[in-house]
């Protein structure tokens, strides 16, 4: 089964990514990571170096590369749903939107390095939240707030989820 993790940030995309890959036996992919890895650097770093841009066209070639991958939970970067290569992406999979209220991704953000959303108040987070949304109901099969979870819980209750569903390729 191919599971792709779409959401704002800090909706539990890799961490619950993580645990529901272990459920199912199968890998995990966190598309930001894999974009970090290719690049050998951080993204913060592609952004300070080489702008928002460069680090979309690196973005979109790494979800064209993931089509077909095959069995596996994809953690996507919060804006991959904009993104060329996303429809392939998510071709033959179930597309699952993680949702987090304004005010809980203040709090997950923390000091954090989200060069986007750094220093964002929770007005301006949710404004960019209801943006993205639109898009991100497009194509979500599935809808699961994480809000007052953990990503323990918020695994669980997929893994539930996407046994309730009959999948067909």
């Amino acid at each position: 089964m191919k599971v792709v993790l779409i959401g704002f940030a800090c909706c539990y995309k890799t961490s619950v990514g993580k645990l529901l890959a272990d459920k199912l036996h199968c890998k995990h992919i966190d598309t930001d990571g894999l974009i970090e890895f290719n690049a050998g650097e951080s993204i913060s770093r592609i952004f300070e170096k080489k702008g928002e841009a460069a680090f979309r066209q690196a973005e979109s070639q790494t979800l064209k590369s993931l089509a077909e991958c095959g069995d596996a939970v994809i953690s996507c970067g919060g804006g991959s749903p904009l993104l060329d290569g996303f429809e392939l992406l998510i071709k033959g999979g179930k597309t699952v939107w993680l949702t987090a209220a304004a005010q809980t991704v203040k709090s997950r953000l923390g000091g954090g390095v989200r060069p986007l959303f750094d220093g964002k108040t929770t007005a301006e987070l949710d404004a960019l939240i209801k943006l993205r949304s639109l898009c991100y109901a497009k194509y979500a099969d599935i809808t699961l707030s994480t809000d007052g979870l953990t990503s323990v819980h918020v695994a669980d209750k997929l893994y539930d989820l996407l046994n309730a569903i009959p999948y067909t390729v």
